[in-house]
This record gives C-alpha cells, sequence and structure tokens, in this order.
C-alpha cells in the first residue's frame, strides 16, 4: 500500500514538475508573430545661424531663405535671435536642427508664435532630397489622447 502512494505521489510531482518546466519555457510576454522593426540612423546636430551660413549642404538654397526675410532683428522679446519672415512669421535663428537620416537632410527652425489659430506651436523646415528643397511650416496640436474616441478618430482619419 505504501509503495503505491509513493509511486501515486512519485507521478504527481514528476507531471507538476513537467509542466512547470513547460510553462518557463513558454514566452508570453514576446509573440511569435511580431514585426521586427527597422531603427532609423540618424543624426541630430543643433548648429547655430553662423553654422548654417557655412554650411555647405544649405549654401544653394541660402539665397532663396534669405530673400524671404522681411526684416533681421537681432533680439526677440525671449532675448534670442530671431528673423521675421514675411506674412508675420518669425523664426529664431538661435538654436537650429540639423537632422540627417540617408541621404536626406533637413533643418528645423523654432518660430515665436504659431502662423495657424490652431496650432499650439510650429516649425519652419528646409528639407534637401537628392538636391532638391522644399520648405514647410509643420503645425503641431497637442490632444487628449486619454478619450477613446478621440483616440480612434485620429488614428482612423
Amino acid at each position: 500500500m505504501k509503495k503505491v502512494s509513493f509511486i501515486k505521489i512519485g507521478v504527481l510531482v514528476f507531471g507538476l514538475s513537467l509542466f512547470l518546466w513547460n510553462c518557463i519555457r513558454e514566452d508570453f510576454m514576446n509573440p511569435q508573430n511580431t514585426v521586427t522593426s527597422n531603427q532609423l540612423k540618424y543624426s541630430l546636430t543643433k548648429i547655430s545661424y553662423q553654422e548654417l551660413l557655412t554650411d555647405k549642404e544649405i549654401k544653394p538654397s541660402l539665397p532663396l531663405i534669405e530673400r524671404r526675410f522681411s526684416k533681421h532683428s537681432p533680439q526677440s522679446i525671449y532675448s534670442r535671435s530671431a528673423t521675421e519672415v514675411a506674412a508675420g512669421l518669425t523664426i529664431f535663428t538661435d538654436e537650429i536642427n540639423r537632422i540627417v537620416i540617408d541621404d536626406v537632410i533637413t533643418w528645423t527652425f523654432q518660430t515665436e508664435s504659431p502662423v495657424l489659430e490652431t496650432s499650439d506651436f510650429e516649425n519652419f523646415l528646409v528639407k534637401k532630397h537628392n538636391g532638391v528643397f522644399t520648405y514647410f511650416l509643420v503645425s503641431y496640436e497637442f490632444t487628449d489622447l486619454t478619450d477613446s474616441e478621440t483616440l480612434y478618430e485620429k488614428a482612423t482619419s
């Protein structure tokens, strides 16, 4: 009788250990059907306006950009170097972000106040790709993503 109970306990312990061993080998946090993402290789450099003027990559575009400047003001109300662009857009020229991703180079300038009423803040962006320059005014708008309907609308639109 004792042998049978020891065998039952042994089989139960062995079965339980096999079950636990299989559970340990399961990886619940990383499902097998996930898509791997390739990270972008980029460089971000903060440059001054003087460094921008000596940057050989943007030199062909500088005459066009400087023609768009309506007046140069050495200091803005925030004690920062700024330049007012036609149509009331003022960009800060004391800190410029230069971003390089593969063969695309962008220069990003902060703006003093948004041109669009719905924007919370905006950036003036110059992009060079294959020797062609394009210019953007990028507008940002803060939204509360805690509301599930708002999140759904933003994701589907």
